[in-house]
Parts: structure tokens; C-alpha cells; sequence
């Protein structure tokens, strides 16, 4: 197919879009640089001129370059400005923050907490900024120009939130910050399985806690609460003394758990996929979560009555008898 063609079907396409539609081709070229292969050999400069007077540019590279491409895409389509919208706080959220203060990003921060949601920020938006949020959940229409960052329940196997800002920021990631990655996309086995020393995983989850707001008083808590623990078959209970569950899960790491409260449950272990596809509606309205490679499923907090917390801890309990 020639450059033509391509420019004349992205110029029919834009017919169902109304006059002020744009197309922007992306064209990345295999890296031939030892056959002298040019970039613009296809889409050369009477292709390119046929192309911006229909409302059609072409990006053209060997490979994929983040920061060019965010540049051409908002020059062409008049985005004036980028910007980050900061999701649930946990070491993973406090890291991105740090790195967009160290290269000058400009981003809002509403200080939220798990389950943090998109019509938090709902006030600051204006059609020309290209806002990008990350782990927010979307109970509203996102703004006209939107990059989504998440790797939770159906976007789980996608990169940590981390590593996506990391690249559209161009940046490699040292070991700390590849470790705190790893820890939220996969816990404890994901650092283990890259090589992490016992004292690295102890250091990088007590950092987590204390970005999630765990005192001291809720790792006494903790203690207390895992000191009633109960056991059905293969999975220890936890009935949680405080709102705080990740200092329990930490200490009790390698066990099937459950753990809730009057507000909300989680479950930590194996079996997550079966519950994915029982509690599939209560994900799908946002109520309901999982990740870390299936390895935590959970429902959000204040979605549902202290009742209906109780009745999901006995079906998963019943489910886990079978």
C-alpha cells in the first residue's frame, strides 16, 4: 500500500468526525541504519504536504521516542500542557511524586487515599491540558484529552504505575525505585524473584506502610488483631481492630488470609481467580478489586453494608471449602 492510499483512507475516516477532526499516522520504520534506510522514504515530502492539508500528520521514526512523540501530538492536535493527576497514596504514589518534582512535571495532588477516584480532580479540568492519571477510578467521564495509568484487575499485567510514568518520561529506573515497582505489582515474590535481600523487602515494605499512613498504633493493631486469628481449612481470619490491613498481611506473608472489618475485605492467597469471576459485576461497577498477579482480591471501602461485608466473607469461605 502506498502513502497515498494511507493518506486518502485517514482522509475518508476523518469525513465521520466532523471539519475540525485531525489524524495523526504513526509510521515507525524497522532500524535499517546499516542499509542507509531514511525515515521518510515512504512518507516523503509531497506525501506529507498532501497529508497536513487534509488536517493529516505523520509521525515518522525507526523507534518509538515517548517525549517526541507527546511533542508532536500536542503540537498538532493543541495541547498546550501535561498534566499528572496523583491516585491512593502508597510508596508507590510517593515515588512518582518525587520523581515529577525532580523533572519539573507539573501534577495535582488531592492527598487521596485507596480507592481514590478520577471526580476528585473533576474541577481542574480544561479541554487543552493532556491530563494523565494515574490509578484513579473513573466514576466519572474522563476530560477530552485523558491518558489512563493503572495495573489493576483487568490491567494488571500491564507495567506498574511507576515504570509507565518512568517511560513517558524517558528515565531508567534505579534499583530502589525498580524494587518499590515490583512491590506494588507484585508484592513480596515479584522482589524476590528479581534478586531482593531479605533487609531490602523488610525496608521497602515498612517505607509502603508508612506512605499508606500506618502508625504505630496500627501495627499494635495488627498484632492484636493476629493474635485472634481463627482458621477455616486452609485460610486464617482475621477479624482487623484497626483500618489499617497491610500491617497484617506483612506478618502473616505466605498464608492464605482474609481479613476485614464493618467496611471492607481482603482476601490475600491463592484461589483469586475463581473469585474474579464470581464477584465479576462488583468489579466491573468499581466496587470490587484485585492484582499483584492475582494474588489479592478485595472490595472497596465503604461500598457496601457491614451485612454485606459478612455475607462476602462466608461465600469466599464456603468457596474455599470446595
Amino acid at each position: 500500500i502506498s502513502a497515498t492510499d494511507i493518506i486518502y483512507k485517514s482522509d475518508s475516516l476523518l469525513g465521520y468526525f466532523g471539519d475540525d477532526s485531525k489524524n495523526l499516522i504513526i509510521n515507525i520504520h524497522p532500524d535499517n541504519k546499516d542499509n542507509n534506510y531514511k525515515s521518510n522514504e515512504i512518507f516523503g515530502k509531497n506525501a506529507r504536504l498532501r497529508a497536513i492539508t487534509n488536517n493529516i500528520d505523520i509521525y515518522n521514526a525507526y523507534t518509538f521516542g515517548s517525549q517526541k512523540f507527546y511533542k508532536k501530538i500536542s503540537s498538532f492536535f493543541n495541547i498546550h500542557k501535561r498534566v499528572f493527576l496523583l491516585g491512593g497514596y502508597d510508596l508507590e504514589m510517593q515515588t512518582i511524586k518525587e520523581i515529577l518534582e525532580s523533572y519539573h512535571q507539573e501534577y495535582y495532588d488531592n492527598t487521596l487515599s485507596w480507592g481514590a477516584k478520577l471526580s476528585a480532580y473533576e474541577k481542574k479540568f480544561k479541554h487543552a491540558y493532556l491530563f494523565i492519571g494515574i490509578e484513579l477510578i473513573e466514576d466519572i467521564a474522563p476530560p477530552l484529552h485523558y491518558l489512563a495509568i493503572d495495573h489493576h484487575n483487568e490491567n494488571q499485567n500491564q507495567k506498574s504505575a511507576l515504570e509507565q510514568v518512568a517511560e513517558i518520561l524517558g528515565l531508567q529506573l534505579k534499583r530502589k525505585a525498580r524494587l518499590i515497582s515490583l512491590n506494588d505489582s507484585g508484592y513480596i515474590p515479584a522482589m524476590q524473584a528479581y534478586g531482593a535481600s531479605q533487609k531490602e523487602i523488610e525496608e521497602i515494605r515498612k517505607a509502603d506502610r508508612k506512605a499508606q499512613g500506618v502508625s504505630q498504633k496500627d501495627e499494635d493493631f495488627a498484632i492484636s488483631s493476629i493474635q485472634m486469628q481463627k482458621k477455616e481449612g486452609d485460610t486464617l481470619i482475621i477479624k482487623s481492630l484497626g483500618s489499617k490491613f497491610s500491617p497484617i498481611a506483612d506478618r502473616l506473608y505466605g498464608n492464605n488470609i482474609l481479613i476485614y472489618d464493618d467496611t471492607k475485605l481482603n482476601y490475600y492467597g491463592e484461589g483469586i481467580e475463581v473469585l474474579v469471576e464470581v464477584f465479576h459485576d462488583e468489579i466491573k461497577e468499581k466496587k470490587a478489586y484485585y492484582g499483584g498477579d492475582f494474588g489479592f482480591f478485595g472490595f472497596d471501602a465503604s461500598s457496601f453494608s457491614k451485612k454485606e461485608i459478612l455475607s462476602f466473607k462466608d461465600k469466599i469461605l464456603k468457596m474455599k471449602k470446595k
